[in-house]
């Protein structure tokens, strides 16, 4: 399995292209009925206990607990991209992955830049 800090890179990279979509994405909810793969479910599951979590360390500012916490969505994140096509030409299926996405994305960023993440053996 690839490092850590490669699973939020995954899903902002996902993203990049899809600037537009991504732009409008969040302003919609997420539809369950639309979660077709199991690990789209799994990845919800985990986004939903994450956010749970974590919402009381960011009101404490315990930033150092946070990511740990941010990073149990690993596996899910792993499994999301390895088991499920997010472009497919169902359009609202399409935006629904990518809202999943997206939603995965700025719970990421909203304390740090992950840009700066260099992964072992990547050139800073």
């Amino acid at each position: 399995m690839p490092p850590s800090s490669v699973a939020p890179r995954r899903s902002l990279s996902c993203l990049r292209p899809q600037v537009g979509v991504c732009a409008v994405a969040p302003r919609r909810s997420l539809s369950c009925a639309l979660d077709r793969e199991a690990a789209e479910r799994d990845l919800l599951s985990a986004l939903e206990r994450a956010r749970e979590h974590t919402a009381p360390l960011w009101q404490r500012h315990a930033y150092g607990d946070i990511l740990p916490a941010l990073l149990e969505m690993e596996g899910a994140i792993h499994g999301f991209f390895d088991r499920v096509m997010v472009n497919v030409d169902d359009a609202p299926l399409r935006l629904n992955r990518l809202r999943l996405l997206t939603e995965v994305r700025e719970l990421f960023l909203r304390g740090w830049d992950l840009s700066k993440v260099v992964v072992e053996g990547e050139k800073a």
